[in-house]
């Protein structure tokens, strides 16, 4: 039983890194262009897009589980 939770908290977590990224793919690319915005405006652009955030948040979360 344990070696099956094991799987599946591991079918879990490869999920969300790829969703977590796909997701994070798909808010910059609507993002305007990195090497015409500065350092501060990056990241500005980058935190305020609630679909970069979903996408990282997923990608983090799923290390530590």
């Amino acid at each position: 039983m344990s070696v099956f939770i094991g799987v599946l908290i591991a079918i879990l977590c490869y999920s969300m890194l790829n969703i977590g990224q796909a997701l994070q793919k798909k808010a910059a690319s609507t993002l305007p262009d990195i090497e015409k915005t500065d350092l501060k405006g990056n990241l500005k652009n980058f935190l305020k897009n609630p679909v970069w955030l979903i996408g990282w948040i997923m990608a983090t979360v799923q290390w530590y589980i």
